[in-house]
């Protein structure tokens, strides 16, 4: 929930609380409730009506110290929130009542908590208390609620601290990513991007690249685990090269635990059991950027520019 990521996209990630309910096949075979699962996080249930457990209130402070830390050394840090949980679930929990958080609420001057109104849901709570009050963390908020994401955003007083910000939307096929793009050109947050992953089919978003409001980040990956559903590495190309030219930034983050199509450059030489290893990858999310073609090893962030 924690310090790290072994996502290659953030630097560290912060579950405001655990669970969530599947709402379409990308969800088929999600780590989050695999784990949950396995650890009981919220009692082993997920989906509809299932407990959204709200993390402690030591996990709560971790945000401040990644901010102070971020301040002291003249540094921005990208936070992922949340990867055990979706920001615009329709079952995000209301706060725990009488429990304390630090800032973002109206105070007596010198307090440093304060408990929230009762009834507050965990989102408002997740976004006046840690995202108002960390001005050296940019927020990285995936989900695949795409309306309710929009209503939220659309609805937001001035002052709201939208502008750290990265709203990306989960889209692996052609259907979701269309609709994703066309929803966050409405959407005025720091960043907006979608995020591929896991792709299930070629993707060609060209039009919607080289239209005004279009998405700053496009995020491309497949699926790991025992289940995982193959991944076309020609479709992760095709993205690649339509963010290119659009001049979007592009970041591949792995070829999962099924890639295939595995291409190299004209003039390659590599010996058999090369060739052999490079269809059994040593890292079974595919992460390892060294066991791929070269032409794969893109990992763009935005603002970055193509060479």
């Amino acid at each position: 929930m924690g310090e790290t990521s072994n996502i290659q996209w953030t630097d560290a990630t912060f579950n405001p609380w655990i669970g969530c309910t599947k709402i379409d096949d990308q969800c088929d075979n999600c780590y989050a409730a695999a784990g949950n699962n396995l650890r009981k996080w919220n009692g082993g249930t997920w989906g509809p009506g299932a407990p959204r457990h709200v993390t402690s209130e030591s996990n709560w402070l971790l945000p401040y110290k990644w901010d102070a830390e971020a301040r002291e050394k003249g540094i921005r840090i990208k936070v992922f929130s949340a990867s055990l949980a979706d920001i615009f679930d329709a079952e995000a929990p209301t706060w725990p009542w009488g429990r304390r958080v630090r800032l973002g609420y109206p105070m007596n001057p010198g307090d440093k908590y304060c408990i929230p109104p009762q009834s507050e849901n965990t989102r408002d709570v997740f976004f006046k208390s840690i995202v108002a009050q960390t001005a050296n963390i940019d927020w990285i908020v995936l989900t695949k609620r795409y309306e309710r994401a929009e209503a939220y955003f659309s609805g937001l007083p001035r002052f709201h601290p939208h502008r750290r910000i990265w709203l990306l939307f989960s889209a692996g096929t052609q259907e979701r990513a269309e609709r994703a793009i066309e929803i966050l050109s409405r959407i005025q947050v720091a960043v907006t991007g979608i995020s591929a992953e896991p792709l299930l089919e070629r993707i060609d978003i060209s039009t919607q690249l080289a239209r005004p409001g279009r998405p700053d980040w496009v995020i491309t990956g497949g699926e790991s685990g025992p289940r995982a559903r193959p991944l076309n590495l020609a479709w992760t190309r095709a993205l690649r090269d339509q963010c290119q030219q659009a001049g979007v930034a592009y970041f591949f983050k792995q070829g999962g635990a099924k890639p295939f199509g595995f291409e190299w450059p004209a003039g390659t030489r590599f010996r058999f059991e090369e060739a052999a290893r490079f269809a059994n990858l040593r890292d079974r999310k595919g992460g390892d950027l060294t066991e791929l073609p070269a032409d794969l090893r893109v990992r763009m962030f935005p603002g970055e520019r193509w060479s």
